[in-house]
């Protein structure tokens, strides 16, 4: 932003702080900036436990939720994650309770971009953490276990498996025996039941597996989601991992800028407070902005200390904003000039005081710079407008006073 924006944004920061130091009482004004402190505290500790989460579990290389596992070193990085976290939201709450967060435009793509990542990856971490504790609590899941250790652990023969070792028995005893009849028809049911127990035997080891790989798709089920979460992934056709991005992002949007809302409410009621005790003054000097100045009027014979700036600014052929000149009460034609140049600054339908008298009236429009002109005279028949321009304009009253001369000059001839 350049320096006449900045200044602008200033002035109406200023301006609405003035304008709710004598809408509103102290009292009032307490009330507003301790309830935004309130709030500014707890989302500064609601960012800062965020992002701790995020960070310090993406430097330790593992969750909080094991961390009766860690390692020291884990431990190490942890604590410089969580560190940095501080550190960012630290940054974060001042740029923010400053209420010049449009002037850092760098500050706040970087700073609050990354806070704004950060904290969303917090939250879906969350997310699926709790879809994992709800899968692994479900009965189903836990039936399923049991019946992949049951499986896996049985030594229970099947029924082919106990009739082929009582027919390999009977077959060894009739080889002893040298009956050959009897040989062959044992050999040939013996075959059969082998060929049985094979297949019982493939079937559990199929069996098993289906029962581990259902076992695996219950360890994290996607039905234990949030409503949210599946009502956006039915409704746009996308999985649940970008469902849960998509809601986690807009709900961490929606904080930063309550967020940034409570850090100005507050500096704006601190600042309002501080002019109804009267700590600051409720009108602020105007700066001269040199790429400005040409759109604006002349103004009056500069001091030496504006001629030194301005001869500076010159000689380094660069856009210098000049330091507000002290008001000592000498030259009221300056205080007016600078008083015109702020009515020119403030917004339409904002409170602004009249350059010639003082008195505060609503602008209705770019051009209304005086609290009376000719269409709405003074209750007196002046009008501030033309005392202000004849003034600062001497050329012009000259011409006025000659009119008024070459008037009462005239003579009428009644016929």
């Amino acid at each position: 932003m350049n320096e006449l924006a900045v200044y602008r944004h200033g002035a109406q920061s200023h301006s609405k702080a003035v304008h709710y130091s004598r809408y509103y009482t102290l009292e009032q004004l307490k009330h507003f900036y301790s309830t935004a402190s309130l709030g500014f505290i707890c989302a500064s500790f609601a960012s800062w436990a965020l992002m701790s989460f995020f960070i310090g579990q993406f430097f330790a290389g593992a969750e909080f939720e094991y961390m009766d596992d860690w390692r020291p070193i884990q431990f190490v990085y942890a604590v410089m994650g969580i560190a940095l976290a501080t550190a960012i939201t630290i940054a974060e709450a001042v740029l923010f309770n400053s209420g010049r967060a449009r002037e850092y435009l760098a500050v706040v793509g970087f700073a609050i971009g990354f806070s704004i990542f950060a904290e969303t990856a917090a939250t879906m971490q969350r997310e699926q953490s709790s879809v994992a504790f709800k899968s692994i609590q479900s009965e189903v899941y836990k039936a399923t276990i049991k019946a992949v250790d049951s499986l896996a652990t049985t030594s229970t023969l099947t029924p082919a498996q106990l009739k082929l070792s009582q027919l390999q028995a009977s077959y060894a005893e009739a080889k002893q025996l040298g009956n050959k009849s009897a040989m062959e028809a044992l050999q040939g049911r013996i075959l059969r039941l082998e060929q049985q127990a094979e297949l019982e035997q493939a079937n559990r080891t199929t069996s098993l597996q289906n029962t581990i790989t259902q076992a695996k798709n219950l360890e994290y089920d996607e039905t234990k989601h949030q409503a949210m979460i599946r009502f956006l992934a039915e409704v746009f056709g996308i999985s649940h991992v970008v469902s849960s991005a998509l809601l986690a992002f807009f709900l961490i949007l929606t904080f930063k800028i309550c967020f940034h809302y409570l850090g100005s409410m507050r500096q704006l009621n601190e600042r309002a407070i501080s002019i109804n005790t009267g700590k600051i003054s409720a009108s602020i000097e105007q700066f001269r902005i040199a790429p400005a100045v040409i759109n604006q009027e002349k103004l009056q014979v500069p001091s030496s200390a504006e001629q030194a700036t301005k001869k500076a600014s010159d000689d380094l052929q660069l856009p210098v904003l000049q330091l507000p000149v002290k008001n000592t009460g000498i030259d009221e034609n300056r205080n007016k000039s600078t008083a015109y140049t702020q009515a020119e600054l403030t917004k339409v339908n904002s409170l602004v005081s009249c350059p010639n008298c003082g008195a505060e009236f609503q602008k209705s429009n770019k051009w209304h710079l005086f609290c009376s002109n000719n269409r709405k005279p003074r209750a007196d028949g002046g009008n501030c407008s033309d005392d202000w321009h004849n003034a600062h304009k001497p050329e012009r009253s000259e011409v006025l006073k000659a009119k008024q001369g070459a008037n009462k000059g005239r003579v009428v001839l009644k016929i």
